[in-house]
């Protein structure tokens, strides 16, 4: 997976991401952004999403037009919870807290997962497409993720 400016997760900063967010990238197959009412539901789809392909970061706390606006709603506690009560089996996954200046923002980086299919609590499926996460309908999909997970069980064998 891609990192943030090149720089490693533990080096992030907010002028790294002030950085990207003000390069041409929008949201991308690798980066999602949403603002603090984003409600659960969705916010585990992008989840995901994400570990079904070939993982990627949310940053809440920031708008469409990739304006930072701040989070107050959400907690790395309130992420990891409904992460942890909304996926099977739970992706690899680590959230930072930035502050700004007035607020704070959100990072969520989602490892491409190893043991797909990662499925959410209402049994949907999802993967990531260009910038959007949708619901896995064919079966051949379904199907690639599976060998995917018998894949790399016999890798750590």
């Amino acid at each position: 997976m891609i990192n943030i400016n090149n720089k490693e997760w533990g080096k992030l900063r907010l002028s790294d991401i002030q950085k990207h967010l003000s390069g041409n990238d929008d949201e991308s197959f690798f980066f999602e952004y949403k603002e603090d009412d984003v409600k659960p539901d969705h916010l585990i789809k992008e989840v995901s999403a994400f570990a079904n392909t070939y993982g990627g970061y949310i940053i809440i706390g920031v708008n469409d037009n990739k304006e930072i606006i701040g989070c107050s709603k959400w907690t790395e506690q309130r992420i990891s919870t409904t992460i942890h009560d909304s996926l099977t089996p739970i992706p690899v996954f680590d959230v930072k807290k930035i502050k700004t200046p007035n607020s704070k923002i959100l990072i969520i980086k989602i490892e491409e997962g190893t043991n797909p299919p990662y499925i959410t609590g209402k049994g949907y499926i999802y993967e990531r497409i260009s910038s959007g996460s949708f619901p896995i309908k064919e079966s051949y999909k379904l199907s690639k993720l599976y060998d995917k997970k018998t894949d790399n069980l016999k890798k750590n064998r």
